[in-house]
């Protein structure tokens, strides 16, 4: 239950489509779904008696649907979640979870008092956040100085994007002696990250009512090449 009128936001939507030519999508029922594909290879391989080769595979492909920021770093905030205000559709957004990994395993027997464990890996994680199909401003509407309803695209996700690679080399000796183990070996790891993250790139405005927004976009028809202000709180 919500105090935001079904009517304002049939009448906000219709007018975004038919001056902005913007869909802002349902304001209720959003289709949430966390699709995802998982693959699993493993093989096992014999040389000789005394040497094994293992070789595994994982791959994910994943997003997740999450409901507009509530953040008022841009904008006003608390966009959802309360009684007060709805946002439509098309200012949630998705986080994807990507994951490629391999792994190699060599295993070695030397004499009854020896062996060796040489292991090889890769693995790739995308973290990203899903793309927009329609990049549009951000807007916030309030309502008795209080977030009434949002449209427009997330402003955290435009360009968010965080991945991951790492490689890595392990080798094992071990020695049995008695009840004893003694094992030498090392390991390399070279890691890469890559984020970048441009919050706002899409441009926040505030009203401070859908009266404001409607004059302030008749406003710019009319005129197009005034200054835009918008913010007005």
């Amino acid at each position: 239950t919500t105090r935001v009128l079904a009517s304002d936001l049939d009448t906000l939507a219709a007018f975004l489509q038919s001056n902005l030519q913007y869909d802002p999508g349902a304001y209720e029922k959003y289709p949430f779904k966390t699709p995802g594909q998982r693959y699993l290879f493993k093989t096992d391989y014999n040389l000789n008696s005394a040497n094994k080769i293992t070789a595994r595979y994982i791959h994910l492909d994943s997003e997740t649907d999450t409901r507009a920021s509530n953040s008022s770093s841009l904008g006003f905030g608390n966009r959802q979640g309360t009684t007060q205000a709805l946002n439509f559709s098309a200012s949630n957004y998705t986080i994807t979870e990507n994951i490629r990994s391999i792994v190699s395993e060599w295993n070695s027997t030397i004499g009854s008092s020896m062996a060796n464990s040489f292991i090889v890996g890769y693995t790739s994680q995308d973290e990203s956040r899903g793309t927009i199909d329609t990049l549009f401003p951000l807007v916030d509407i309030l309502n008795n100085s209080t977030t009434y309803t949002s449209f427009g695209s997330e402003p955290f996700t435009p360009n968010n994007e965080l991945r991951y690679k790492t490689f890595q080399i392990q080798n094992n000796f071990m020695k049995f002696i008695d009840r004893h183990t003694v094992t030498v070996g090392g390991t390399l790891e070279r890691y890469r990250s890559e984020n970048v993250f441009f919050p706002g790139s899409q441009s926040a405005y505030v009203y401070n009512s859908l009266d404001d927004f409607y004059t302030d976009v008749a406003d710019y028809a009319a005129n197009p090449n005034r200054t835009v202000s918008p913010i007005t709180l």
